[in-house]
């Protein structure tokens, strides 16, 4: 654990490009040989991040609702973990090292990509499908639509976040509507 919290301060603090194996393993206070016996590599170590990080993230959270209270709140509450994560500080500064090391090291911004947006992609696709059976609704294409849902709100929310204060009613508003506009579609799944 010590070795991934000195290397989260590291990779925010010094960039991808600026991070390296030796500053982590002297942080950690964990020799060389250790650190590469566990993480073969900066992008191994930099996934070993991104996938703790998630983990921490995920757990800040009210527990989701039981799938017998349907789909539209599980939706509803999936979403809203979704946009208080994204404005989460630590979440943001990720976001910026991938934005400002994203073009030089693209395997870096895919990495991330992985471990975050295919984490909540399967969340999605499991409560999609587990509605699918539930209801007796077929479902298609359960990760396209999962795709769709996510980018629903997130392009919303990375839009709207920088603009300025926006309140936890207009939040859970057009949370709620972009659900009601989702199911529309269900057919279309």
């Amino acid at each position: 654990m010590a070795i991934l919290e000195a290397a989260t301060g590291i990779f925010l603090t010094a960039g991808y490009s600026g991070a390296s194996m030796e500053a982590v393993a002297e942080t950690a206070r964990v020799s060389k040989g250790t650190l590469y016996a566990r993480y073969p590599s900066k992008a191994d170590l930099f996934k070993a991040v991104c996938s703790s990080r998630v983990e921490v993230w995920s757990t800040r959270f009210t527990p989701e609702p039981a799938p017998c209270s349907g789909l539209a709140p599980r939706l509803e509450h999936f979403a809203r973990t979704i946009v208080r994560s994204m404005s989460d500080p630590e979440v943001m500064a990720f976001e910026g090292l991938l934005h400002t090391e994203g073009r030089k090291f693209p395997e870096v911004a895919k990495l991330f990509f992985d471990t975050t947006f295919e984490v909540s992609l399967a969340h999605v696709i499991s409560i999609l499908t587990a509605a699918s059976i539930q209801d007796g609704v077929p479902i298609r294409n359960a990760r396209n639509a999962a795709v769709a849902f996510m980018g629903i709100f997130t392009g919303w929310w990375m839009r709207i976040r920088w603009c300025g204060p926006i309140s936890d009613d207009e939040v859970e508003t057009t949370i709620r509507s972009f659900v009601a506009i989702f199911l529309q579609g269900r057919l279309a799944w």
